[in-house]
């Protein structure tokens, strides 16, 4: 079963067919695998989404917004989304086009289950995390949200003070992180997020329930994040 249903602009023009490629390939793979780690009680998760892909959309600032894609909150299986450049950088254009989609969908899905929705600092930054597992190459779309945290200093502990609204890029770059460090400790998507269930989790919770361990989580966390900061120069 298809999961998409493509809807282009004229103007998209000839690039269209790659875009169907990647649909096709890519995107209809993360549907499977994001409905897979979402309990399978989730209602509606069998409805069609439809991109409607044009080579200019625009982004409305805020949650239902992701890279390149972007819904009406009335029309949740509606993704607008701006075309990939068909130029030297498509390949990561795709990456980003891709993983925004991918993001959606989270949200999508996590707005039948999850009282932490993608307005909450927390529902948006497991949308990113998700993607961010899928496309780690979208630097485009991730890197801007993991600098606005990590180049503040001394690193602000958003871990046990969650904001809670999805507003803080650099919150949202955080927990996006902490997502991935747990993924790192061996966790599954399915395990974190049933992990966060219960309507007030934050971040320290959700590691409290995966690990038993009542230790704050920062510390080790931040001592990871600055080890790869500096790796990285």
């Amino acid at each position: 079963m298809l999961h998409f249903d493509l809807q282009f602009d004229d103007s998209v023009g000839s690039i269209r067919t790659i875009i169907e490629q990647a649909v096709r390939s890519s995107c209809e793979r993360d549907f499977n695998t994001i409905e897979g780690v979402f309990p399978p009680f989730v209602a509606n998760q069998a409805r069609k989404i439809t991109l409607h892909v044009s080579l200019d959309c625009p982004m409305r600032a805020g949650p239902e917004t992701v890279g390149v894609a972007t819904y009406q909150d009335c029309s949740e299986t509606i993704f607008q989304c701006v075309a990939p450049r068909n130029d030297s950088d498509l390949p990561l254009s795709l990456q980003t086009f891709c993983a925004s989609v991918a993001a959606l969908a989270v949200q999508l899905f996590g707005s039948s289950l999850l009282s932490w929705t993608n307005k909450s600092c927390l529902g948006q930054s497991l949308c990113l995390s998700i993607a961010r597992d899928f496309y780690p190459a979208a630097i485009d779309l991730f890197e801007p949200l993991e600098q606005a945290w990590y180049y503040a200093s001394p690193l602000y502990d958003y871990i046990n003070e969650v904001p809670p609204d999805a507003q803080n890029l650099a919150a949202n770059g955080c927990v996006m992180l902490f997502f991935s460090f747990l993924r790192q400790m061996g966790f599954g998507w399915h395990q974190i997020i049933l992990a966060g269930l219960p309507f007030d989790s934050n971040p320290r919770d959700i590691y409290r329930g995966l690990t038993g361990n009542v230790v704050d989580p920062f510390p080790l966390f931040q001592r990871q994040i600055l080890g790869e900061i500096s790796m990285s120069k």
